[in-house]
């Protein structure tokens, strides 16, 4: 069989399980409004932008922390909300407690963004 027979076979019997559950799914979207997927997590989204501005070098960011040197040395989001918990809100973000030092265990806080602007070098909020 072709890889292209299995595909559409495929294709037609998710088509079929969409069709017949939609009405389920509706339903659970309208009873559990406030539910956000992990896509949406605030705390993954926050470990995404440190772990980009640390590694890629395309990063906005990435001259004030990959390009100093700056690394992320927690081995998963996990080991990062195990050290200092979920992200409290939007309002929040995450902070080097000693700016020199990499993202690792006992140097990260979740911070007030108003209060983080102090802290920083040039006295700006940027976005995280």
């Amino acid at each position: 069989m072709s890889i292209k027979i299995l595909r559409s076979k495929h294709n037609l019997a998710n088509a079929k399980w969409r069709q017949k559950n939609k009405d389920y799914f509706r339903l659970w979207r309208e009873r559990n409004k406030d539910y956000k997927s992990p896509s949406h997590n605030i705390t993954a989204e926050t470990w995404y932008h440190m772990k980009s501005r640390c590694k890629n070098p395309n990063s906005r960011q990435w001259r004030w922390y990959g390009g100093k040197g700056i690394r992320v040395n927690y081995r998963s989001m996990g080991h990062l909300i195990a050290d200092i918990g979920l992200r409290p809100s939007t309002e929040f973000s995450i902070d080097r407690i000693d700016s020199n030092r990499d993202y690792e265990p006992g140097n990260c806080r979740w911070i007030l963004k108003n209060e983080n602007v102090r802290r920083m070098r040039n006295g700006t909020l940027r976005a995280l």
